[in-house]
């Protein structure tokens, strides 16, 4: 039944339209419309080739016709009779006339250079672009066809590091070439700022050294000092360099750095004062510091103004880092020293006067019972000091350790002394400013059963001539003792073993003066050379 209502209503419908049709066409017959309506009414026309191939990028038609045309209107939805085309495409012109009669123009067919390139700087404006200190820009492509920059690359990102003018090349499917922006990188580096020293850059304090900058075109400033001219004088220690600026075209940068080391003269301190066996004098000892410009040592004494220091010696550099002072005898008194280094513009530390070492003095008294009572001073420059030891040597032979006492205490009695000679003396294990080894300091020496150390000297040895010239005769040395020549600073300047009683010495090469012979550890005495 529904099938039936709906094919009635659809053939009503087709009857219905052919109807309406026929009156239509009937009214335009009777009008005459139809004789003119398709014929070449406005022999309308695009004035060009059937086919158009063309690089550029747009390309311009005109259309021309005969009559009035109402309208004109191109096949791609354009009006007008001139126009611009920018797309590749098949075109054609319709004209009508007020009552919708047309007239058709010829095809043409265009194709134009469709090629989009374009190229961009990551992160900088162009097309003049600076790189400044080794920087590099990004240069990005975006092309419809392959592409080729003027470096021979294809890719689409170019790295730019060097100055230059860079640009990319793309070609259509139609052979048609397109050219990109001319991007002109210029790089600035500073690696020819650079600055010299005329002159050493190791320097004594109030010394100076002149630095120089070469290389600069823009604005410039020192650092650390605080100048903008070419040549400076640095005074101070410190690592300089220049910091210059480019104003066209923004870049800065520093140049390579110098070091300027201005050496102030060292605190060196003493690392003790003992008593040296051989020469019985009060002997420094020191340790060098190497690096420091160090020439020689200067040895104060303090005089007999209490703070009042003399010059007592200096020692070189490249000598031993000892010093025997001839001029005091460590049996008479303490004596306080000082050690102040020297450098090559001749300076000294103001600090090194108060790290003072004050030798350890030993005095004895015999006792009413028989008793050897000792005593004696601090030693002073070592820090802690904790222990004083007592060595004693009966009849010549070797010294023994007979006891020790705290720090605090600055005497011993020997109650039971052995029969015979004794000498003693006071030592101390401490911790000296030598890297912190472990030293004997010894004080000097005291005797009982014999007058004074000179009768230690006293032997069968024979010395002469003395003065003499180049040669001096030994007689009845100890054959296996040890031969020493010592000068005033208790430099040994000279030394061998006896292999027979009588020994005969060549001393050409001493130089006029006082000196001190040693034999073995019983025997010194002074000899003078003409």
């Amino acid at each position: 039944m529904l099938k039936s209502n709906f094919k009635n209503k659809f053939t009503s419908s087709i009857l219905f339209l052919v109807m309406l049709f026929t009156t239509f066409a009937s009214n335009q017959l009777k009008a005459g419309l139809f004789d003119t309506c398709y014929t070449k009414k406005f022999k309308i026309k695009i004035n060009a080739a059937k086919s158009i191939d063309t690089c550029a990028k747009d390309i311009k038609l005109t259309v021309s016709y005969t009559g009035n045309p109402t309208y004109i209107y191109w096949n791609d939805g354009y009006y007008g009779g001139t126009r611009t085309v920018n797309k590749t495409g098949d075109y054609q012109v319709v004209a009508y006339d007020s009552v919708y009669c047309m007239d058709t123009s010829n095809h043409v067919k265009v194709t134009l250079n469709e090629n989009y390139i374009s190229v961009y700087a990551w992160g900088k404006a162009g097309p003049d672009i600076s790189l400044c200190n080794n920087e590099e820009v990004i240069l990005n492509c975006y092309s419809t066809s392959k592409i080729r920059w003027n470096t021979g690359d294809t890719v689409s990102s170019l790295t730019v590091t060097k100055t230059g003018k860079y640009f990319a090349v793309s070609k259509s499917l139609n052979g048609c070439f397109d050219t990109s922006m001319i991007y002109n990188i210029k790089t600035i580096n500073f690696s020819n700022v650079k600055i010299k020293a005329n002159g050493d850059t190791i320097l004594c304090q109030g010394d100076s050294v002149q630095l120089e900058a070469t290389g600069i075109t823009g604005k410039m400033g020192w650092y650390p000092a605080y100048s903008y001219d070419k040549k400076i004088f640095a005074k101070t220690s410190g690592t300089y360099s220049v910091y210059a600026y480019d104003s066209a075209s923004g870049c800065s940068g520093y140049s390579n750095r110098i070091t300027v080391q201005i050496i102030t003269p060292p605190t060196e301190k003493l690392c003790m004062v003992t008593v040296d066996t051989v020469m019985n004098r009060n002997k420094l000892v020191w340790e060098k510091s190497t690096g420091m410009r160090i020439v020689s040592y200067n040895i104060y004494k303090e005089s007999n103004f209490a703070g009042v220091f003399d010059l007592l010696g200096s020692v070189p550099f490249d000598s031993a880092s000892s010093f025997i002072d001839t001029t005091s005898n460590p049996k008479q008194r303490p004596f306080t020293y000082y050690l102040a280094a020297v450098d090559s513009c001749g300076n000294e530390s103001e600090e090194t006067k108060y790290y003072t070492h004050t030798t350890l003095h030993l005095s004895a008294n015999l006792g009413v019972s028989g008793e050897n009572n000792l005593n004696w001073s601090d030693y002073l420059g070592i820090y802690p000091l904790n222990t004083y030891y007592i060595y004693r040597s009966n009849k010549g032979g070797a010294f023994k350790a007979l006891g020790s006492v705290a720090a605090t205490v600055h005497s011993y009695s020997d109650l039971t002394p052995p029969s015979g000679s004794n000498r003693y003396y006071i030592g101390i294990v401490g911790n000296t400013d030598c890297q912190g080894a472990k030293t004997m300091i010894n004080s000097n020496m005291v005797a009982f059963g014999f007058l004074n150390s000179e009768n230690i000297n006293k032997s069968n040895i024979k010395i002469s001539p003395n003065p003499f010239n180049d040669n001096l005769t030994i007689q009845d040395a100890p054959i296996g003792s040890m031969i020493a020549i010592y000068n005033t600073q208790g430099q040994i300047l000279h030394e061998e073993k006896c292999t027979q009683a009588n020994v005969n010495l060549n001393l050409k090469d001493l130089s006029s003066g006082l000196y001190f012979l040693n034999v073995g550890n019983n025997y010194t005495t002074k000899i003078i050379k003409n």
